[in-house]
Parts: C-alpha cells; structure tokens; sequence
C-alpha cells in the first residue's frame, strides 16, 4: 500500500513539474496591443425625463381598508399560533383547537 501511495506521489509530482515548466507561446503578429481595442471615454447619454405621478391620493374606501388589515392581522395570529404549536409537541396537529378558521371568510372586527 506504501508502495502504491509513494507511486501515485511521484506521478503527481512529475505532472505538476511539467504544468509549472509551461509557458504559452505569444502570437506575435506585429505589436501586442495592436489585437487591443483602444478604450475611450464616451459621453454617456442623457436619461430619460421621469414623469412624477399626480400628488393626489387614490381613492379608497375605509371600510375595505379596515377589513383587509384586520385580514392580515388575524391571518398572522393565526400563523403565529399554528407553529407554536402544544408545549412539549414538535409537530402540528391539523385539528388544533387553538387554530381557529374562518368559515365564512369574514374578518373579526379590529381592535382599535
């Protein structure tokens, strides 16, 4: 096994001595920069205007407003409450009774 070891050691050795002693040869075809483009500043082109919308606010209706944050707030209790989950449990029972649903999609009434 030594032998075999102290053989694969040697052909690598041999391999990267060879690697190390190679030089690319440079295509000489008159100067070197001459295959090189020549950068040069440009002037950069002007942005397009930007257009600010109207300052006015979009109209909303309260009502809406209200029932869509109290949406998202009860959906995150709801979520905070679905991966506490029971003490002493790592997974989640589908039928917690903690987890309540909303049946007819309706939003409790904010708290405010």
């Amino acid at each position: 096994m030594l032998a075999l070891r102290s053989d694969i050691q040697e052909q690598a050795l041999s391999e990267l001595s060879q690697l190390s002693a190679y030089r690319p040869s440079a295509q000489s075809n008159g100067s070197a920069t001459a295959s090189l483009a020549k950068r040069v500043p440009h002037e950069i082109p002007a942005s397009p205007e930007f257009v600010q919308p109207e300052a006015g606010t979009p109209d909303r209706d309260a009502d809406q407003l209200r029932s869509r944050f109290a949406s998202y707030q009860s959906g995150t209790a709801r979520g905070r409450r679905a991966v506490v989950g029971p003490v002493g449990s790592s997974t989640r029972v589908d039928d917690d009774p903690r987890v309540d649903t909303d049946q007819a999609n309706t939003p409790p009434a904010p708290s405010w």
